[in-house]
């Protein structure tokens, strides 16, 4: 047992020893970092820093020889946290910064990039044209069209459907930059929507006009962390208008009504007044409304009572009324490493109805930069109902962006679950069909020209759409396919 003992003693003991052999002192650290740093193998700089910070070994040549190995493997979020920490004890290094500042812009952390424009050296600023942040940063525009196709119900007893026919968006925006931390965005935008509307049978034309304004504010709080605080107006005008062709024949419909039969021992005078145009029952005389004329003919007595029809006249009136909607939004992202992490709520007033909305979005940068990054967020909708119950529906989007070329940058996504009148993009991007939207796939492709001066950019939408319609008075629903495409520009001053 002792012997035994002894063994497993000694075992310990070597495996101590051997430990504190591989223990890293500073100076060693110091050297083979820089001799690393001077042959330009920042993989295995990178693997030697780690280790060393593992012992608790850190200093300021090593952060910086470690930050500049990122930024030349294009791990630029990973440079970003280094080049900050050191920003902070050596905040006049123009190198530093110059580092720093491209790590945030390559990294996707614009608005960081933004908060130190202002303090890069002017020799930076000259060699690579990069100005004062400007009042007026960008203009922005964006027309949307959807292509639809013809999905109404042809029958004879479909009593209620709303059809989309045309549907078309344009915004103009811009973008101010106030001081280093703040921003802000508002743009202008007008709908049109045109309907057309089965209601109890009758056909009416409808025509959907908004006005929006929308304003959003974005304040850098903090190194990665971003708050926004959005508002959203929107005035809506509705005019619905009977179809024309419709109409006509609505207004001469034929109702069958029962008047009472004469005596038979009178003229056509004798029988019951006001009935019919000709002072009998059944005459064809100049009565009088009073029954008092002499009709030709005498009633009928046989039949006690005549069935007869004349024509009735329905009248379908135009509708116009309007309503104001409103939208409020307050979001915060944060940025750590190679993730971004982002959380807002949303509150909507309008349709008579009140609606919150929570969301949450991670996204993950897997090779530190732009070129490429996966996204997945999560949405809910809380409806307040007119019994005062509350009705919930929820969705998922994910997506994939990724450079193909040196300016050209590409997306593609897939949204799933229940959207109905939802808002994304920070409360800008208002949805407001009636139909309940059941997924949509996205594709997108993103231009940079002059520079990165001007951004063009595409975006195709295909959503599969549940369209309710009633047939002898049963919600029936078909699947729709509803496709759209967006394009605009954005000119950065």
């Amino acid at each position: 047992m002792w012997k035994h003992a002894s063994i497993l003693i000694l075992a310990i003991l070597l495996g101590l020893s051997a430990n504190c052999q591989k223990t890293l002192s500073v100076a060693q650290v110091d050297k083979e970092s820089f001799a690393l740093f001077q042959k330009g193998q920042w993989e295995q700089l990178i693997l030697e820093g780690e280790k060393a910070n593992k012992q608790g070994i850190d200093f300021y040549y090593l952060q910086y020889r470690m930050a500049i190995a990122y930024y030349e493997l294009k791990k630029y979020r990973k440079a970003a946290s280094l080049f900050h920490k050191l920003y902070l004890l050596n905040g006049e290094d123009a190198i530093i910064k110059e580092y720093l500042y491209f790590s945030y812009l390559l990294g996707g952390q614009e608005k960081d990039a933004i908060q130190l424009q202002n303090k890069l050296a002017q020799s930076t600023s000259e060699k690579y044209g990069i100005g004062k942040t400007k009042v007026i940063s960008s203009i922005y525009s964006e027309v949307k069209n959807e292509l639809l196709d013809d999905y109404a119900i042809t029958s004879d007893l479909l009593q209620e459907q709303t059809v989309r026919k045309d549907f078309l968006h344009y915004s103009i925006g811009l973008n101010h930059q106030l001081g280093e931390r703040v921003s802000l965005f508002h743009a202008f935008s007008h709908v049109d929507v045109k309907n057309s509307i089965v209601s109890e049978t009758y056909l009416f034309d409808e025509d959907i006009t908004q006005n929006q304004y929308y304003l959003k504010s974005s304040i850098q709080v903090g190194t990665g962390t971003e708050l926004v605080i959005a508002g959203h107006i929107m005035q809506t005008k509705i005019d619905g208008n009977p179809q024309t062709d419709i109409l006509t024949t609505a207004l001469s419909q034929q109702t069958t009504f029962t008047k009472a039969g004469g005596n038979g021992n009178g003229p056509g005078g004798g029988g019951d007044g006001g009935n019919g145009p000709g002072g009998g029952t059944d005459g064809s005389g100049d009565g009088n409304s009073d029954g008092t004329g002499t009709g030709n003919e005498t009633g009928n007595g046989n039949d006690p009572t005549n069935t007869d029809t004349a024509d009735t006249e329905i009248i379908l009136s135009p509708y116009h009324f309007s309503q104001n909607n409103f939208i409020a939004y307050l979001g915060l992202t944060q940025d750590i490493s190679n993730w971004k992490l982002g959380a807002g709520v949303l509150y909507y007033s309008g349709d008579d109805l009140t609606r919150w909305q929570q969301e949450l979005k991670l996204t993950f940068y897997p090779l530190g930069n732009t070129n490429i990054n996966l996204s997945v967020g999560f949405n809910n909708q809380i409806e307040e109902t007119t019994d005062g119950n509350s009705l919930n529906r929820s969705y998922w989007k994910t997506a994939i962006a990724f450079r193909i070329a040196k300016n050209t940058w590409a997306s593609a996504g897939y949204t799933f679950g229940d959207l109905y009148k939802q808002v994304e993009n920070q409360g800008y991007s208002v949805f407001n069909g009636v139909n309940l939207v059941k997924n949509r796939k996205e594709f997108s492709i993103y231009q940079y020209l002059f520079k990165g001066k001007l951004n063009v950019f595409l975006i195709y939408q295909n959503q599969n759409e549940k369209n309710n319609y009633t047939i002898n008075d049963v919600i029936n629903s078909q699947n729709i396919n509803v496709q759209s495409i967006t394009g605009g520009i954005k000119w950065n001053f």
